[in-house]
């Protein structure tokens, strides 16, 4: 999809420790500047990244797996998430929070993704805003959520 793309943006990826899946998009992005395409593309290719908030705050929209850690990751930092996997079983109740609190989008099928991303690129302020509100109201009910585990533990423990 990054072949289509005809707007000046950035891209980061974060393929964690999977060395196979960091060299695949090296080769891509050496496949798209030999071919001169997607000359206004910025694209860096993290592998694991160690700053994850400042790597968030300095992005508009997030694409990746729908984890526990990486979800909350992505409310914390106020931003919209784009589900395009998660583990089954595992982690279907992150994507059912995704819907039902309006935190982003789930694109997990062939095609959603690179379709959602074109859509985006064409009106990124609309998809910005969309779920901003509902963002912010998680995030600062996630903020409140140690309180209220602590003031759990203390009771239960009788440490009061």
């Amino acid at each position: 999809v990054l072949m289509m793309i005809k707007k000046k943006c950035a891209f980061i990826f974060n393929t964690g420790t999977d060395k196979l899946l960091h060299s695949t998009i090296e080769e891509y992005v050496k496949l798209l500047r030999r071919m001169k395409l997607g000359e206004d593309l910025l694209v860096r290719n993290l592998g694991w990244i160690d700053n994850m908030a400042e790597v968030l705050t300095g992005s508009d929209m997030v694409f990746g797996k729908a984890g526990p850690n990486f979800l909350f990751d992505v409310v914390a930092c106020h931003r919209p998430m784009v589900a395009i996997t998660h583990i089954g079983g595992q982690e279907d109740g992150n994507v059912e929070i995704i819907k039902e609190k309006g935190l982003g989008w789930v694109k997990e099928k062939p095609g959603q993704a690179a379709d959602f991303l074109l859509e985006y690129l064409d009106n990124p302020k609309y998809f910005q805003h969309k779920f901003r509100k509902n963002i912010r109201k998680e995030a600062k009910n996630n903020q409140k959520t140690m309180g209220k585990v602590w003031g759990r533990l203390k009771k239960e423990l009788n440490l009061n």
